[in-house]
């Protein structure tokens, strides 16, 4: 879940500086970053919450029925990847009903 804006953003609300590495962090600071993750008013959403709103994402497109929500009921590719020879493993999984 943290990437290269919010690790910014992160740095930016710590005061610590743009290019500091993470063999850098000093222990304390590690405690420092795990209480702003958890904090609410930066907005990041990290593990389980990152995960559920994938999974309601997912969930309103098959329930809205539409073509990536059935390919997602379906369990076949997404994307527009080629089917005829490849994903095999998705295929041979039974769909979702």
């Amino acid at each position: 879940g943290v990437g290269r804006w919010q690790s910014e953003r992160l740095c930016a609300a710590l005061g610590w500086t743009h290019g500091l590495r993470v063999g850098e962090v000093r222990p304390f600071q590690w405690n420092q970053l795990s209480q702003a993750i958890k904090d609410p008013t930066l907005g990041l959403k990290v593990e389980e919450e990152l995960r559920a709103e994938t999974r309601d994402n997912i969930q309103r497109l098959i329930d809205l029925k539409t073509y990536r929500g059935m390919r997602h009921r379906l369990r076949l590719s997404v994307n527009g990847q080629r089917t005829k020879t490849n994903c095999k493993t998705q295929k041979s999984r039974p769909p979702r009903v």
